[in-house]
């Protein structure tokens, strides 16, 4: 028995210098992962300081906006290669780390207690991953327009930069963005005005006085507006003027009196900009379905394919369009687009979009805001099935005009006079 113990205790020492060895280099890859996420993180506070591409990107958004009234291939198009840039400005979420996730906390607790001790920066703050997280998913809801959702983001993360001025910033500019495009424009400029305030000499500061400027005149133009009397043209221009909720409540209002192509046309569009892809989805399928392609349901079927390729990843919407287009001879758009598209990227929206972690913070922000945050995945799909049902609608082809022959005019001979006393 005793030299058996004696042959473990001998061979022991080298299994014990394997594991060891094991758990060392693991804990040295643990380290070294942790050193990239604390420049990873020093970076993204970087650009949120200093002004990124998403911030300085408003400006160009805005601009697209008001030259899009024109509706037109070239604006279409204009707004896809906007939407590609904006689709590659996530920033990498450094805690969807799996491997060696228990090391992991691990060693971030050990480093950051040493931190702590030594009277150093605490680097690694779940607190800050969370806000980190949450700064990503308003953008995402933003580049959706999905506004609602992203204020109620900015509202929850406000009070957890009190101390942190040029986040304070970034919040306040892109809230005051978002607030500015569903028509709460006196709130959106006051919040502009304090992102101009707070990132004073930084880019965030400059876009937000520009975007004041934006959003006054927007006020302005609403105020001529409202003074015309309840008519298409007046929804119209409501809509042109990106006053798109009260464009959607004068198309409402006039729908009681007239229904027409154009009509729904530009209610579709006035929901699409305020998120409301749903109803935007039926009303362009009323367009299409409502009699001859014409120009109105070109238009319409374009801004399908638009919601099911940049502003989703819908491959069931996108189909749907480009089939009406081809039967249409609307070839140019969809080839046009095709090459735009390769600069597309929305793997990085939908990983954080479908992410467990991130459902769990938005239930957070929803329990505390009151407010749904939460997409409801079915809604899109059950949209796609009806409009893959609908008939396919082909251009009317003007009939030949069978134009009758004249009359040949009828020759009347004048009677003939007999004179008496001449024969």
């Amino acid at each position: 028995m005793r030299q058996s113990l004696n042959e473990i205790y001998r061979y022991l020492p080298l299994p014990l210098m394997v594991v060891f060895c094991i758990i060392s280099i693991m804990v040295m890859q643990v380290i070294s992962d942790l050193r990239v996420e604390e420049v990873s993180l020093t970076f993204q506070k970087y650009r949120q300081e200093q002004g990124s591409d998403r911030t300085s990107s408003l400006v160009a958004r805005f601009e697209i906006l008001q030259r899009q009234s024109a509706e037109s291939e070239t604006s279409y198009l204009k707004e896809g290669k906007q939407m590609s840039i904006l689709s590659d400005q996530y920033s990498e979420n450094q805690d969807d780390r799996k491997r060696y996730s228990l090391l992991n906390n691990v060693v971030k607790s050990l480093m950051n207690q040493v931190a702590s001790l030594t009277g150093s920066e605490i680097r690694f703050s779940n607190s800050d991953q969370k806000k980190q997280r949450l700064i990503e998913l308003a953008y995402m809801n933003e580049r959706k327009r999905k506004f609602n959702k992203s204020i109620a983001i900015y509202d929850y993360l406000d009070s957890d930069f009190d101390n942190q001025q040029k986040e304070k910033a970034y919040i306040y500019l892109h809230r005051g963005y978002c607030k500015a495009l569903i028509g709460q424009r006196q709130q959106a400029i006051s919040d502009l005005e304090n992102a101009a305030r707070l990132g004073k000499g930084a880019e965030v500061g400059s876009t937000a006085k520009v975007l004041k400027t934006f959003t006054s005149q927007i006020e302005q133009r609403h105020t001529e507006i409202e003074k015309m009397p309840l008519s298409l043209e007046k929804s119209i221009a409501l809509y042109k003027a990106l006053n798109y909720s009260a464009a959607i409540d004068s198309f409402n209002q006039l729908e009681k009196y007239q229904k027409s192509q154009i009509l729904y046309f530009y209610r579709g569009r006035a929901y699409e900009e305020t998120g409301q892809t749903r109803n935007a989805l039926k009303d362009y399928e009323r367009v299409i379905n409502s009699g001859a392609f014409t120009e109105y349901a070109r238009l319409a079927n374009r801004r399908i394919y638009m919601l099911g390729t940049y502003y989703s990843k819908n491959k069931s919407l996108q189909k749907v369009a480009i089939t009406t287009a081809r039967r249409n001879n609307d070839n140019s758009f969809i080839d046009r687009s095709k090459r735009i598209e390769k600069a597309l990227d929305l793997s990085k929206e939908e990983k954080l979009a479908n992410d467990e972690k991130s459902s769990r913070i938005l239930n957070e922000v929803e329990n505390s805001s009151g407010k749904e945050l939460v997409d409801d995945k079915n809604q899109l799909k059950e949209m796609t099935v009806k409009l893959n049902d609908r008939p396919v609608v082909k251009p009317v082809k003007p009939r030949p005009v069978k134009v009758k022959p004249k009359p040949k005019p009828l020759v009347v001979e004048p009677p003939s006079i007999i004179i008496p006393g001449k024969k």
